[in-house]
C-alpha cells in the first residue's frame, strides 16, 4: 500500500509541475507586461536568466532544442519556458513580444540571432522594445553599416518603436577588464625616459584576443612608447 500511495502521488506532483510549466507557457504567459525575452538557452544566457530572475524580473526563455538539458534547470525556476524558433512571428507573439520590456538574443549563432530580430522589423505589429542583439563574428557588424539592411536609419524606417543594442559577449569582458586595470600606474607615462607599459596575456582564447584588440585600441600614452605585450599559449596554432 506505501508502494503504491508513493507511485501515486509522485505521479500526480510531475502531472501538476507539468501541467503548471504548460499554463505558464501557453496561457499565463499571453497577460505578462514589461518582461525579458532572452532568446537560446546556453551556458552564456544562463548566466542572464538567472541574474533576471534574482531581481524578480518576469523572464521568458525561447529555446528551439526540446532536448537541451539546460532545460530542466529552468523548469524548477521561476522562468517560463517556450519551446519554438524564435525567428517564427508566431513563437514571438506566444512570448507576448509586444508588451515585453526588452529581447536579448543570445543563441550562438550570428544568422538566428539576426533572423530573429529580421522578423521584429518586419512584423505588421511595430512594438516599442529594446533589442540586445549578440554579435560573436566582427564580419557579421557590416551588416549594421549604413545602407545596409541593419542600419539603424533602415530600422527607424521600417519600425520606428525599436532601440537596437549591437553587443559581443567577450568584447563587454575585455572592456570592463582593461577598465579595472590601473595600466601606467607604475611607471611615468609622459616621460620619454620611463619604462614602456608592459602586459601579460596568460592564455588566448576568444576572450584573450578581445582583451588583445582593447588593449591595442585603449594603450596609447602622452609619451608616445608603445606598450609591450606579451602573450603566453600552450596552443601553437593561436
Amino acid at each position: 500500500l506505501s508502494a503504491v500511495c508513493s507511485v501515486f502521488f509522485s505521479l500526480a506532483f510531475a502531472t501538476f509541475f507539468a501541467a503548471g510549466s504548460w499554463i505558464k507557457s501557453n496561457i499565463l504567459v499571453s497577460f505578462y507586461k514589461d518582461h525579458y525575452i532572452v532568446f537560446g538557452l546556453n551556458t552564456e544566457s544562463s548566466f542572464l536568466i538567472n541574474d533576471l530572475i534574482k531581481r524578480k524580473e518576469k523572464v521568458v526563455v525561447v529555446e528551439s532544442d526540446h532536448n537541451n538539458p539546460l532545460l530542466l534547470q529552468f523548469k524548477k525556476q521561476r522562468a517560463t519556458l517556450i519551446i519554438g524558433d524564435g525567428s517564427s512571428l508566431k513563437v514571438q507573439l506566444k512570448a507576448s513580444i509586444l508588451n515585453a520590456k526588452a529581447i536579448v538574443t543570445m543563441s550562438g549563432c550570428d544568422l538566428h540571432n539576426l533572423a530573429i530580430l529580421k522578423t521584429i522589423i518586419e512584423a505588421p505589429h511595430k512594438p516599442h522594445l529594446h533589442c540586445h542583439i549578440a554579435i560573436d563574428n566582427v564580419m557579421s557588424y557590416k551588416l549594421f553599416e549604413p545602407g545596409a539592411y541593419y542600419s539603424i536609419k533602415n530600422i527607424k524606417k521600417r519600425s520606428p518603436g525599436l532601440l537596437i543594442n549591437i553587443f559581443d559577449l567577450n568584447e563587454l569582458i575585455a572592456i570592463n577588464l582593461v577598465q579595472s586595470m590601473n595600466l601606467g600606474g607604475n611607471t611615468d607615462t609622459t616621460s620619454d625616459s620611463s619604462e614602456p607599459v608592459s602586459i601579460l596575456i596568460s592564455g588566448f582564447g576568444v576572450v584573450g584576443e578581445a582583451v588583445l584588440r582593447e588593449l591595442l585600441l585603449l594603450t596609447h600614452f602622452c609619451n608616445h612608447k608603445k606598450t609591450k605585450i606579451v602573450i603566453v599559449t600552450s596552443e601553437e596554432n593561436d
